[in-house]
């Protein structure tokens, strides 16, 4: 908040979701997080959304969202689990101002995995980062988590455009589909397919401008993505960047699918299979029990 408050932001919407009444210390942790909103209510302009049930991962964010576009025409979005850096915030307003009305632009992101990419560079990728990032009204209005309109044939011809190796195009296609059986509570996913659809592609600067925290034992889907957690933000100049759609570096959408989601790993793919053809109700209580 006071990094926020130091950068110039005074306009917050606050998304607190309630707490998962099965999670050991999980409601005096949500209670926390009110006590530091009501600490800096009278330094910001705060509007808060307060779910009366858990939500989760999936549609608690997915509705927040909808909620946050209800009040902006655009804007910036950091989960619970994403610290930014310095520079991160000027990098979204100047991305937001430059591309508001390109609509091949989905959004602006924080993170970019790919080290070629020379430090001078505004670059883009078709692999949606969403930890830290800020978008338009415009560009996610239409937007819906059901992704079952969009079949098998018409997934794989849009993953296949983007020329990725076949073991990522596989852990793609199966991916989305644990996304359509609503074997996944999430919203990224539907959203990246989304972009796709669209052909939009996504924003990013040279390095990560996001310090990722989702790596530990109470994250919801990246506990085990450690290698997350050694990435360090990197300083820099936003305003000697040059963002003009000639000069867009075009990062490696292979490295960063692979740094994000590990995509390809045979483990991780086998995984995934085994999960498309196991019920639902099964499946859940399974991944219960190994919790």
């Amino acid at each position: 908040m006071n990094f926020l408050l130091n950068s110039g932001v005074r306009n917050l919407y606050i998304s607190i979701d309630c707490a998962r009444p099965h999670v050991k210390g999980e409601v005096e942790l949500v209670e926390q997080v009110k006590c530091v909103v009501h600490e800096f209510s009278s330094r910001f302009n705060i509007k808060t959304l307060l779910a009366s049930r858990n939500n989760g991962a999936g549609f608690g964010v997915y509705s927040s969202i909808n909620w946050f576009f209800e009040n902006v025409e655009e804007g910036v979005i950091i989960e619970d689990d994403c610290l930014p850096a310095e520079g991160f915030l000027e990098f979204c307003k100047r991305g937001l101002h430059e591309y508001r009305t390109n609509r091949e632009v989905g959004f602006i992101s924080g993170c970019q995995f790919d080290k070629q990419v020379p430090m001078d560079q505004v670059c883009y990728t078709m692999i949606p980062v969403t930890w830290g990032w800020a978008t338009w009204k415009d560009r996610w209005i239409g937007f819906d988590r059901d992704i079952s309109k969009y079949g098998f044939l018409q997934r794989f011809r849009l993953i296949s455009s983007i020329s990725l190796p076949w073991k990522q195009l596989g852990y793609f296609l199966l991916l989305f589909k644990l996304a359509d059986q609503q074997k996944m509570n999430a919203w990224d996913v539907q959203w990246c397919l989304y972009n796709w659809v669209l052909r939009r592609y996504s924003i990013c600067p040279p390095g990560m401008l996001i310090k990722y925290l989702g790596v530990d034992s109470v994250a919801t889907h990246t506990s085990k993505e450690v290698h997350l957690n050694a990435i360090r933000p990197i300083k820099l100049n936003v305003a000697a960047l040059d963002y003009s759609i000639g000069n867009l570096h075009r990062a490696s959408d292979t490295k960063i699918a692979a740094a994000v989601h590990g995509a390809g790993g045979a483990f991780r793919l086998l995984r995934m299979f085994v999960s498309i053809f196991v019920p639902r109700t099964l499946f859940f209580s399974i991944r219960k029990f190994f919790r």
